[in-house]
């Protein structure tokens, strides 16, 4: 049996991945109005947001754990290992898209967010192998490093987002109240 910090912990990475959320796709769409035409920062923002969703409904939904229901020809560990590659994989195809984007960016705040995530594997995939005894202590370290994972994500994402508008706003594209049809 889990402690229930840990369920307050998880609900509020998911709060948390909410709002990554929002910020990406928001910026996104403010981004495209404002420029009236699509940019690459749309785009980063666009595919941040798709990964971010992506990552938040394996978090709610534990995906990786029913990944061996859908690849039943490995193991439990196997799916979990397959599933965990896959998004490795697409944060790496993600990276080298949008690499000259990234260098104009706080990206240090990006990499200290996937070395949280990378604990927080160790811990979910190999629990066993890290020595400790009370299980409530590695599941809570896993979560713990899960949820500064994604409070890093947000920060990078939430000073990412209010820099490039910021920037659109100083050149004067950005969309006035008083401008109706942009809304439409």
């Amino acid at each position: 049996k889990q402690a229930p910090y840990v369920g307050i912990v998880s609900n509020l990475g998911l709060v948390v991945w909410a709002a990554s959320l929002a910020t990406c796709w928001i910026s996104a769409e403010v981004i495209k109005r404002d420029l009236r035409k699509q940019s690459i920062w749309q785009s980063f923002f666009f595919f941040s947001g798709i990964i971010t969703a992506l990552l938040m409904f394996d978090d709610l939904l534990q995906l990786h754990e029913q990944s061996h229901v859908y690849l039943q020809f490995l193991s439990h560990d196997g799916a979990e290992l397959t599933v965990f590659s896959i998004y490795g994989m697409l944060i790496l195809y993600y990276i080298v898209t949008f690499i000259n984007l990234f260098k104009k960016t706080d990206y240090l705040i990006l990499l200290l967010a996937l070395g949280f995530f990378v604990i927080s594997l160790v811990f979910d995939v190999n629990p066993e192998r890290i020595n400790l005894k009370e299980s409530n202590r590695s599941v809570l370290l896993e979560e713990g490093a899960k949820f500064l994972g994604i409070v890093s994500w947000l920060t990078y994402f939430a000073r990412t987002c209010l820099s490039k508008l910021k920037y659109n706003n100083e050149q004067e594209i950005s969309i006035s109240p008083s401008d109706s049809s942009a809304l439409d």
